[in-house]
């Protein structure tokens, strides 16, 4: 019998031999957060998430591998980032937005209330939890202020919404009473999550194709006794936490598209001369009877007598 030919044999193998793909690793989940310079402040500690001491923690947990990540509970792994205003660009590759307790007197701007309303109707994330940050959003996603702020107990409900019985296991039981406030008001087709003497604390609330988690409360996610504020963080606190992050985040390939609604820091600034003068006023006009999204000074989808009124105090407040 002739000798095969070791080239040719070798040759017929890799023309036979399957191709084997090499995995890729999933898009991870790009979180955007509200940054020291507007997050709250207290004894020296931000509670800016992606950076303050007090959700120390809490950050560790959702940048944990064995959590987000490969081989993970949830195979995308997170990455966090900071901003101190919101824009269409900032917006640009962000998967989830995280609001936490602004400093008092701050507020989002009539066009960052346009632009993450559209952001989550477009499929993005939000998490936004703090005493007052219910007040915050409220023009976002249609909730009720934060009211009646106390000591409170609270405790999980809504058994089978991912939030509370989701990838991270069950968030179920009680919280001893902390300083947190409540909900007043809910929109049509919201889960209540998390209640307090019978009143909603937080809640989940979807948007258009996005999901949102709020919450009237500081100290759950807190570790670190910042200020006079308690710890609740505890298992079940942080299966919460962590499940919301896995709920709300998009699926791979979410892109936020710019909806052409500029912002920013001096929003009655229309024709960008750094100035404040008549010629705004005409930009103004211009803008709202061509009803470009630029003249819905009050974030809310219509041009009435409304947006004048918010042009009018934005026009009155000045640029710093």
């Amino acid at each position: 019998m002739p000798k095969a030919n070791p080239t040719t044999a070798a040759l017929t193998t890799l023309a036979v031999a399957p191709t084997v793909a090499l995995a890729q690793a999933p898009e991870p989940i790009d979180v955007l957060c509200i940054g020291p310079e507007r997050a709250r402040v207290c004894a020296d500690s931000s509670f800016a998430f992606a950076t303050g001491d007090p959700h120390t923690t809490f950050r560790n947990a959702v940048l944990d591998p064995s959590n987000f990540g490969s081989g993970g509970i949830v195979e995308r792994s997170i990455v966090l980032s900071e901003t101190d205003a919101f824009t269409a660009d900032v917006l640009a590759g962000v998967d989830v937005v995280v609001i936490t307790q602004f400093e008092t007197g701050d507020e989002l701007l009539p066009c960052e209330v346009a632009l993450l309303r559209d952001f989550v109707e477009q499929g993005g994330g939000l998490f936004a939890w703090g005493n007052r940050v219910p007040t915050t959003v409220m023009d976002v996603l249609g909730v009720g202020e934060a009211t009646a702020c106390m000591a409170r107990g609270f405790a999980f409900e809504a058994v089978g919404h991912p939030v509370i019985d989701g990838p991270f296991g069950i968030a179920a039981g009680g919280v001893s009473p902390i300083f947190a406030c409540v909900i007043d008001g809910l929109p049509a087709g919201a889960t209540t999550l998390v209640t307090s003497m019978g009143e909603p604390m937080a809640a989940a609330i979807e948007l258009g194709a996005g999901r949102t988690v709020v919450m009237a409360d500081d100290e759950w996610a807190v570790t670190m006794p910042a200020c006079p504020a308690a710890s609740r963080w505890q298992a079940s606190t942080r299966t919460f936490g962590l499940n919301a992050f896995a709920d709300i985040a998009p699926a791979e390939g979410f892109v936020y598209v710019d909806p052409g609604i500029p912002c920013a820091a001096c929003p009655a600034d229309l024709d960008g001369d750094g100035d404040l003068t008549i010629f705004d006023f005409l930009a103004f006009q211009n803008l709202f009877d061509a009803m470009d999204p630029a003249a819905d000074f009050d974030g809310d989808g219509a041009f009435t007598i409304f947006d004048f009124l918010a042009f009018q105090n934005a026009f009155d407040a000045g640029c710093e």
